[in-house]
Parts: C-alpha cells; structure tokens; sequence
C-alpha cells in the first residue's frame, strides 16, 4: 500500500507560529509514516524567497523526511518572490527553489507502485505577469498531455500550485480553462493544488473524477486546535481511501 502525504503552503519565514507548524508536521510524519510514503508539497514553502527561509526549511523539514521518504515539491508564487505577498518575481528566490529542493524542471514525472505524479510550475517565471495569480502555458501543457498520455496504465496525479477555482481577481489563475482541460481530456484522475488556504474536496468537475486544494498545513483549520493535512492510500494503482490525519501542535 503506497501512500501520499498532501502538504501546502508551509510559508516558513512568516512567523514563529510557521516554523512550530514544520517541527510538528515533520515529528508526527516521520513517527506515523512507513519509508516508501511520498511527501508531496504544492508550494510556498517559505514566505519571501530568500536563502535563509530555504536553509530553515530545508534543515528543518525537507532534509529529516528525505533521509525516510520520497520528497516532492512544485513552487508557489512565495517561492519565487522577495516581498511578503508573494507578487515581486525574483531571479535569486528561483535560484534558491531549485537549489534546495532540487525540483524541475517542470513538468517533472514521479513513478512508482502504478501511479505516475506529474508536476507543474503554476508560478512560471516566463510569464512575469501571471506568476502571482498563476499560470501554465502551452509549453507545459503539451508535455503534460504526453506524460499523460505515456502512463495511461497508471494512477494519474496532477499537481501545482495555484488553486483553479478561485473568483477573486487578484488570486484568480490565468489559463485555467486550458489547463482543467488539457488534464480531464489527457486523464488525470486527481489534480491537487493550495495557494487560497482552504482545505477542499472537489469531484467529479471539469470532467476530473477527484480534485483535492491543501489548506495551510502550518495554521489550524478554523475553530481546530490540530493542524491536518490528507493521506491519499493507493494499492496497485488503484486510489483505495483519502483521509485526514491531524497532528497535535503542541504535543
């Protein structure tokens, strides 16, 4: 049975309440999760893109669970920006992501156990208008569609960054149409993403059978004391259960 941690929006550097969040999150994964589990970020791993924030979570969270797990990420529009909401695009803070995660480049394929992860780069920093609210381009989604297509005896997860379904003009992604149906029309069964900070479940719309939006894994859900994040379990390709594990802040 392989199973897939979902975290987002870690956002270390914004305060003392984030970096509690990590040590809680990375104590209660590495004592509740058998090696083999997949660690899967949708991005913001830290608040305004600079080195130090990136040794931090680097030293405190992505290190510790790469000794005992897989380790996935794509970047948010914090990963790649210098102020703190995220909007000014930066060629050091994208530097820094790739350094220390070691991701891309985008898309980037993960296989194992009959599931195929694809991931994208939502905060593409060719398109320096568009990076903050998100954006995929044609180039991404071309290749998408091929690794799609080249696991189609697989278990097809999508992952990014910014969350599809928002309204609000200033968090509303670019090309969201192109992407819900560049990922149904290719088969992906489940795309996962973060970026408004709301936990959801979404099925079986824009013709994708699961979609699944992290909250701020480092923050309580409102009126919750735990943090949470959700487990996807997978048995020979075949998605078995999503649930939602809860971990003491202070334990």
């Amino acid at each position: 049975m392989l199973q897939i941690v979902h975290l987002s929006d870690i956002h270390v550097g914004y305060s003392d309440r984030e970096t509690a969040g990590v040590k809680a999150l990375t104590a209660h994964i590495l004592g509740s999760f058998p090696a083999g589990t997949i660690v899967l970020i949708t991005g913001d791993l830290v608040q305004r893109g600079s080195r130090k924030e990136y040794a931090e979570v680097c030293s405190a969270m992505l290190e510790p669970l790469r000794r005992r797990f897989t380790v996935i990420t794509c970047p948010g529009n914090h990963d790649y920006s210098t102020d703190t909401f995220g909007a000014k695009l930066s060629k050091e803070s994208i530097e820094a992501y790739l350094e220390f995660t070691g991701a891309g480049p985008f898309p980037q394929v993960h296989v194992a156990e009959g599931v195929a992860i694809i991931g994208l780069d939502s905060a593409d920093p060719d398109d320096r208008a568009g990076f903050m609210r998100g954006w995929v381009g044609n180039r991404q989604l071309s290749r998408m569609s091929s690794l799609l297509a080249e696991h189609d005896d697989k278990l097809r997860i999508v992952y990014l960054h910014h969350h599809p379904f928002v309204w609000r003009w200033t968090m509303m992604m670019l090309g969201r149409t192109a992407l819900l149906k560049a990922a149904s029309s290719g088969g992906a069964d489940i795309l996962l993403f973060g970026h408004r900070h709301w936990s959801q479940e979404i099925r079986d719309r824009s013709r994708i059978p699961l979609m699944l939006a992290s909250g701020k894994s480092t923050k309580p859900r409102w009126f919750k004391r735990n943090l949470s994040f959700r487990v996807m379990e997978v048995d020979d390709g075949r998605l078995v259960r999503v649930r939602t594990e809860e971990v003491a802040l202070n334990p």
